[in-house]
């Protein structure tokens, strides 16, 4: 299991893959997350022309070429409305022992306002920044 830092910023547009997982969920760890209303659909594997969030029609693009590429998208149930301070932790277990597995998170950085602060804090738990353009909707 993974705690994500707390989204430091009034929204947070995102979304989580993890590879080589037999099972892999995602849900809100605190109080702020709780009063959001986010939950996790798995979508596996992750193909096609995927919705990006429960709540619009915005769909995946550009992730063919990414980790998540058949493998498992955990889809928020929300884009906009997720507070700030919103705790996320992420459980999975993994299909092969002999295969690394991998958490991809992506989200909004061309406004600051809706990135959580990720491309911040995110580093500092080892996250590798793939850069722009990355998974886009």
């Amino acid at each position: 299991e993974i705690d994500l830092p707390e989204s430091q910023t009034s929204a947070l547009i995102h979304g989580i893959c993890v590879t080589n997982s037999n099972i892999a969920r995602a849900f809100t760890n605190n109080n702020a997350g709780s009063r959001s209303g986010l939950t996790y659909t798995a979508v596996l594997p992750l193909i096609g022309r995927p919705l990006a969030w429960d709540d619009n029609n915005y769909r995946l693009t550009n992730f063919v070429d990414s980790p998540c590429y058949e493998e498992t998208f955990l889809r928020p149930s929300k884009q906009r409305e997720i507070r700030k301070g919103t705790g996320i932790s992420i459980r999975a277990i993994r299909a092969s022992p002999n295969e690394p597995m991998e958490l991809c998170i992506f989200f909004e950085t061309d406004r600051k306002q809706r990135s959580g602060k990720f491309d911040e804090t995110l580093l500092d738990l080892g996250f590798t920044d793939y850069g722009t353009p990355g998974i886009g909707w």
